[in-house]
C-alpha cells in the first residue's frame, strides 16, 4: 500500500462499510502496544455505516472496542464495544489517524449484512484485556506455545472486533483467528486497496 495524506472532508464521501480506521495514540497503554507489536498503530476501528442520512448529509460511523474512553456526547466513561460518528471521534482524538480502504475485489466479496449484523449483535460487550495482551506478546513467542489466544467473542479488543466482522463478512479465511490479530496484523492482510490516507496528525507512514 502507498501512503498519502488527505483531509477527512475530502475522503469522507469515499468511505465504505468494512474500511479500516487505524490510530496511533500517545498514552502509556499505546506505548506498550507499539513496543509489543513493533508498529506505530495502537488502535483499530471499522466503518460500519456510511449511508445514514442525517439532515440531508451522509454520516460515517465506526465501531471499535476501547479499553477506556470518554463519550464525547455524554462526557461519561465508556469501555468495550461502542459505536461513534467518525467526525466526533476525530475531533476528540489526540494522535495520528489513517483511513485504509478495502480493495474493489474485497468489497465485491464482502457480505455487508452479515458483517454489520455481527457488529450490532456484539455492541456493548466488554473490552478483552487478557486476549489483547496475548496477541501482542506473540512477537516474543514465535512458536505461539504460551501466548496462543483461543477464538472467543465474549469480549473484544480493537483489532479482534474488526477482524471478526470481516471474517463474518466472508473476506477472511475461515481458519483465520481474529483473537490472534494485533492492529498491525490486521493491516498487513491482503484485502486493501493500493492507497491509504492519513487524515489526522503529524504526517507519518504506518510502520508495517
Amino acid at each position: 500500500m502507498q501512503y498519502q495524506t488527505a483531509s477527512y472532508q475530502d475522503v469522507r464521501p469515499a468511505m465504505q462499510p468494512g474500511d479500516i480506521i487505524a490510530f496511533s495514540g500517545h498514552s502509556r497503554f499505546s506505548r506498550l502496544i507499539k513496543l509489543a507489536t513493533d508498529s506505530n498503530v495502537t488502535h483499530i476501528a471499522i466503518v460500519c455505516l456510511s449511508q445514514v442520512e442525517h439532515h440531508g448529509s451522509t454520516t460515517v460511523e465506526i465501531m471499535e472496542s476501547v479499553k477506556e474512553d470518554i463519550c464525547p456526547v455524554t462526557g461519561l466513561p465508556v469501555t468495550g464495544v461502542t459505536r461513534n460518528r467518525m467526525s466526533t471521534k476525530l475531533a476528540s482524538y489526540h494522535g495520528d489517524v489513517w483511513w485504509i480502504p478495502l480493495s474493489r475485489q474485497t468489497r465485491a466479496k464482502l457480505d455487508y449484512s452479515a458483517a454489520i449484523n455481527f457488529l450490532m449483535s456484539v455492541e456493548g460487550r466488554p473490552y478483552d484485556m487478557p486476549q489483547a495482551i496475548q496477541s501482542g506478546l506473540d512477537l516474543l513467542d514465535p512458536c505461539d506455545w504460551v501466548t496462543h489466544a483461543v477464538e472467543d467473542y465474549s469480549a473484544f479488543f480493537c483489532s479482534e472486533l474488526a477482524a471478526a466482522a470481516l471474517k463474518y463478512g466472508g473476506v477472511l479465511n475461515p481458519e483465520f483467528n481474529p483473537s490472534e490479530s494485533t492492529p498491525v496484523d490486521l493491516i498487513r492482510l491482503p484485502v486493501y486497496g493500493k492507497n491509504y490516507y492519513q487524515i489526522k496528525g503529524n504526517p507519518a507512514d504506518i510502520i508495517m
